[in-house]
């Protein structure tokens, strides 16, 4: 099994760079937008026979649709998304109803079972904010805090923590969804924007969009930040990507989205003077470290605290991959392996071939980098136990599963069918207590 993971490591590490490399090119040389992009915006656009002899007049079409055309907020586009949302939420809560009903002993509500994991220390955050110690330590400075205070300011009108932070994650999900939709317009047709909006709702960590956790949030931000960074609405991209970083530390990759695109688009001659509101970005970790620096004296205390409480400390990628697979072997709780380590490494694989993918058909380099930047981040923990919740709201990689699912209807059902049966079988090892993190 060590073998077999060095090797994996090796080969998924040397398609992670290569992507990386061709990726920076792309970038750098101002590369032609996919054709789904004059697909989208199609008026006939310049063919990609033409783009052999006249590449500029092509990329500049694409760009000046792309820009001029914005993806509009429908109302009956929003009213369905919504519905499909609600519906998922609701069959998930059938589920584990019944699951609940079925094989547990325990008389606990299906929403008493979903507080588990991360979720009570999000709901303390919420109640205290970060006062409430363990031992003397303020070990809740590890959460970042965007959530929890959210989760406050709804509990003004509920009175009531735990249903609060039910009501903030199913918002979050639900407008996370919308932009999610709208920014899959940008690039590709309703059809496949449909498909990105199913394809994350059932995959297989999904449920955790309904679990007081910052997944829905880190959804809903980063979707938007990256609508408004392809939109070129650098204020709004600047505001939103600072609740993302404020969210969740993978939030910062969004700084490198918007430069790519910056690069790749050209707006820097045309926008310099409103692209500077990216900077606003940097305000979301600039505030986390000022708590941090308020409640102990030390701006990156969070970093001792995960060190020293939660046992973690960050490494390469490749290092963290490679050691799930030490841990399969030699690791002694079988249900940890199989409800942890095992969807970890198949987390990793779901990112890395819908990276070469991507690359291989020459999707939005934008996203490219957005996913190669949140997958490097989302893997470096050296005891690593929630890479496959993490990668949850890695929205580009949907996109990339997407189009995959549109050109290949045989392709789509099998992703269907898998996404189900992945989300249905790790959320019941969750509501029933075991190590899904």
């Amino acid at each position: 099994m060590e073998l077999f993971g060095l090797i994996f490591t090796i080969a998924t590490s040397v398609i992670f760079w290569a992507v990386a490399g061709i990726t920076a090119v792309r970038v750098f040389r101002n590369a032609d937008p996919p054709i789904e992009v004059c697909r989208a915006n199609s008026n006939h656009p310049p063919k990609r026979g033409d783009c052999d002899t006249n590449i500029a007049e092509r990329f500049n079409w694409c760009r000046n649709t792309t820009n001029s055309k914005v993806s509009t907020f429908d109302w009956k586009d929003i009213l369905k998304i919504i519905t499909f949302g609600l519906g998922v939420r609701l069959l998930t809560l059938l589920v584990a109803s019944f699951v609940l009903r079925e094989y547990s002993d325990a008389s606990v509500t299906v929403f008493q079972a979903f507080l588990r994991g991360d979720a009570p220390h999000y709901i303390n955050l919420a109640r205290t904010g970060y006062s409430w110690e363990e031992n003397g330590r303020n070990i809740l400075l590890v959460f970042f805090p965007l959530y929890g205070y959210l989760v406050r300011g709804v509990n003004f009108i509920f009175r009531d923590y735990i249903f609060s932070a039910y009501f903030v994650s199913f918002i979050c999900y639900l407008a996370g969804l919308v932009f999610v939709f709208h920014l899959v317009s940008l690039d590709f047709s309703k059809k496949v924007a449909w498909w990105a909006v199913v394809l994350i709702s059932i995959s297989p960590p999904a449920f955790f969009f309904g679990v007081p956790m910052t997944e829905s949030l880190m959804l809903l931000t980063s979707a938007a930040t990256l609508y408004y960074i392809r939109t070129h609405k650098w204020f709004c991209a600047g505001v939103v990507g600072a609740l993302a970083v404020f969210t969740r530390m993978v939030g910062v990759v969004l700084f490198a989205a918007a430069i790519a695109e910056i690069i790749q688009s050209g707006a820097w001659e045309k926008e310099r003077k409103k692209i500077p509101w990216i900077l606003l970005m940097t305000t979301g970790g600039a505030a986390y470290l000022l708590i941090n620096w308020q409640i102990s004296g030390e701006p990156f205390r969070f970093m001792y605290y995960q060190r020293t409480h939660w046992f973690n400390t960050t490494q390469y990628f490749g290092v963290t991959v490679y050691n799930q697979f030490v841990n399969i072997a030699s690791f002694g709780n079988q249900d940890v392996v199989n409800a942890s380590f095992i969807p970890n490494i198949l987390a990793f694989l779901f990112a890395i071939s819908l990276l070469a993918y991507a690359c291989v058909k020459r999707l939005n380099a934008v996203y490219i980098v957005y996913t190669l930047g949140y997958t490097f981040i989302s893997f470096s923990p050296a005891w690593l136990l929630s890479g496959a919740r993490y990668m949850v709201a890695c929205v580009p990689l949907f996109i990339f599963l997407a189009h995959a699912a549109d050109e290949n209807p045989t392709f789509s059902g099998v992703a269907i069918a898998v996404s189900l049966m992945g989300m249905f079988a790790l959320m019941r090892v969750f509501i029933l207590g075991g190590p899904v993190f």
